[in-house]
């Protein structure tokens, strides 16, 4: 370099152009490099001929220039980092614990809103008057204990970070939020670094999601846990054997005798009370220990602990009480049990197949003593149809957007693990989604789309019965509209351009799993022969219609069969469950037509909620037509209808269909009338 530089050539240019040439290089001094400047002038204007020529030792210089370079750099790095961190908090707070001094270091409008100062001289006083007015009333005691001074110095003494969550309110509705707290690592630093950061949205979630687990693993009508929590207890145990064994357990197969004939004689609802109470006895008997629905009639108990101890006699007492109620109302369960046994087993399989193979023995012992076993119940229902399958099909998801490149985009990142579907606009998405409405795993649903945008698209899908469990989530480049976007419904969102192709496939794959727990709820909420909501979340529905169409009158009518019990003791269990099948596919048809919702409640009693319809006449016949196309069934089947019209003005939910079935019930034993209107029940009255 100095070879190059240091020419006379160079040296005369330089000098013609500025007063000076300067050059700086390193020498070897003592066999060190050492840097030093050297610095030429021309001696004097009028003698051009002569130059002076200056050296300087410069290394000391040099070096400090290059530790300020440094630190210069560093203080760069530190303040993008801060700045990037800082986008996951609403605000970031420098607390000096010594003074209690504080400044902000960055905040969001969120946060702006709640109009705090950017400083002070308190920070802990700060938490106990202002802050604390805007903490949700029942979070308020555990946050203040929290940030007192002491409190929170002692938390930081043992571990370096503190996190609180608790819940803001602003405009009157709370969100919960998360303060993390960090103390400086040096030890002389007498600071702490507040963050707080908005985490409503991923909470929600999670509550979401276990909330539809803890409905899913409760059995609706018995209320013990449900085939669901069985599945998953056998397997937790399962792990805890194969890993480092588990403490003893049995397991004690029960069965219900006699369910069917209680069904057949005196209907469901008395068949479900006879469940409730042979499931009380259960329960009562295995006090501590957890018992399983998982069948119709059956249940499992996971013996450990005490019941584990004493598990030879509370067999012993299943038998008697058991024995002593044959020829009553009371319950008779059948039961077997089988301890663990460590070394044999492999899991809990091998105990419970022991167990149920001991409860067929109890069984045929009730039976000589006189009860009703399963084996002695002709006619057996059929598996339902609508059971909900485990196995691992390929799904489909339905891609909407009216960018042709976007959905080929995402269509083929997603191919190879899903079939893919598509819609350009968001009449086409309703078109598809109830096309395939059976088959979509979930729809990406882009919230900007011509002829219907993806808000009005949502907005359908809520109010419609077949569509409503569909899961959802939301592409859009708006990254503001995440909050908007599951408060429309949706179960996540994601921003465009889209992110990593593996974080897109996991939040699909978690999508499609909570929603598939949600089915499992869902499956509880219908009927099971009928595959029509049951009437206790029929009743829910019926209130989210008046909410949403809060101008528009709407009916309800109630279907009966006449005489139903007579149906079935002339013509059998089997012809009756066809005709409610049949009357539960055509009540579906008939919501659908209309914009209604129906039920089946209790075993022949049907109820429609639809929007007024002028005449009732061709509705009833055409039902009727659908119904009875075979001219032996409508020989031995008659239905009455009731109509209570513009039923939205009554503010109570089920006096509405009750007053509808009031009026099906006027023309029981009418021939020439097969449909009364509570209008004219009243005026009768």
């Amino acid at each position: 370099m100095v070879r190059t530089a240091f020419t006379k050539a160079n040296v005369l240019k330089a000098l013609e152009a500025d007063d000076f040439f300067s050059l700086n290089y390193r020498i070897l001094m003592d066999g060190k490099p050492t840097y030093v400047h050297l610095k030429a002038t021309r001696l004097r204007k009028e003698d051009p001929s002569h130059l002076l020529f200056g050296l300087s030792n410069t290394d000391a210089h040099m070096q400090r220039l290059a530790i300020y370079e440094r630190a210069m750099s560093h203080q760069l790095t530190f303040s993008a980092v801060s700045e990037a961190l800082s986008a996951d908090y609403d605000c970031i707070l420098y607390v000096n614990t010594d003074t209690a001094e504080f400044i902000e270091y960055s905040s969001s409008e969120n946060y702006k809103k709640l109009g705090f100062t950017s400083d002070g001289q308190d920070f802990f006083e700060m938490c106990r008057s202002d802050f604390s007015r805007v903490v949700y009333e029942e979070d308020r005691d555990i946050f203040l204990r929290a940030f007192e001074k002491e409190n929170l110095l002692k938390a930081l003494s043992a571990d370096r970070t503190f996190l609180l969550t608790f819940r803001l309110v602003t405009e009157g509705a709370p969100y919960y939020v998360r303060v993390k707290v960090t103390k400086m690592s040096h030890v002389q630093d007498h600071h702490i670094v507040v963050g707080l950061s908005n985490i409503d949205a991923s909470m929600q979630r999670v509550q979401q999601y276990e909330q539809m687990r803890a409905i899913a693993n409760r059995d609706s009508l018995t209320g013990v846990k449900s085939k669901h929590a069985y599945t998953e207890d056998e397997s937790r145990i399962d792990r805890e054997i194969s890993h480092s064994g588990t403490a003893p357990f049995a397991v004690a197969v029960c069965d219900v005798n006699g369910l069917k004939r209680i069904n057949d004689n005196l209907g469901h609802q008395a068949g479900d009370e006879y469940l409730r109470r042979s499931c009380k006895m259960i329960c009562e008997i295995f006090s501590h220990s957890p018992v399983y629905r998982i069948g119709g009639d059956e249940f499992v108990v996971l013996m450990t602990g005490s019941d584990y101890e004493n598990r030879t006699e509370l067999m012993k007492t299943l038998h008697r009480l058991s024995a002593a109620h044959i020829g009553s109302d009371e319950a008779v369960v059948s039961g077997g049990m089988s301890e663990y046994r460590p070394g044999e087993d492999c899991g809990v399989r091998d105990a419970f197949e022991r167990a149920d193979g001991l409860m067929y023995m109890e069984k045929t012992l009730l039976k000589s003593e006189g009860a009703t076993v399963r084996e002695d119940e002709s006619d057996q229902p059929a598996q339902d149809s609508e059971e909900i399958s485990v196995i691992n099909m390929r799904k489909h998801i339905l891609i909407a957007d009216d960018l042709q490149t976007n959905r080929e985009i995402l269509g083929c990142l997603l191919e190879e693990d899903y079939d893919i579907l598509y819609a350009s606009d968001g009449v086409e998405t309703m078109e598809m989604l109830r096309k395939y409405k059976d088959e979509i795993a979930l729809l990406l649903l882009d919230l900007y789309m011509p002829e219907m945008t993806g808000r009005e698209v949502m907005r359908e899908m809520q109010v419609d019965e077949e569509l409503m469990s569909i899961p959802v989530i939301m592409l859009t480049v708006d990254k503001d509209a995440e909050l908007d976007s599951l408060k429309i419904g949706a179960m996540d969102f994601i921003s465009k351009p889209y992110p990593d192709i593996n974080i897109v496939k996991a939040r699909i794959a978690k999508c499609i799993e909570l929603s598939e727990n949600r089915d499992l709820v869902r499956h509880i909420q219908r009927d099971k022969l009928t595959g029509l909501l049951n009437f206790d979340y029929f009743i829910r529905y019926v209130d989210r219609y008046d909410q949403q169409y809060r101008d528009l009158p709407f009916d309800v009518v109630a279907i009966d069969v006449n005489h139903f019990r007579t149906v079935n003791a002339s013509y059998g269990r089997q012809f009756g469950d066809s005709v409610l099948r049949d009357l539960g596919i055509n009540v579906r048809k008939l919501a659908r037509k209309t914009g209604g919702i129906g039920c089946r409640k209790g075993t022949d009693t049907f109820y429609l909620y639809l929007p007024h319809q002028p005449d009732y006449v061709p509705l009833i016949e055409k039902f009727h037509k659908d119904l009875f196309v075979d001219a032996d069934t409508a020989e031995k089947v008659r239905l009455r209808f009731g109509v209570y019209e513009n039923a939205e003005g009554e503010p109570d939910a089920e006096e509405r269909f009750s007053r509808a079935k009031e009026a099906a019930d006027s023309v029981l034993d009418d021939p020439e009338n097969n449909c009364g209107f509570y209008k004219d029940v009243g005026a009768a009255e």
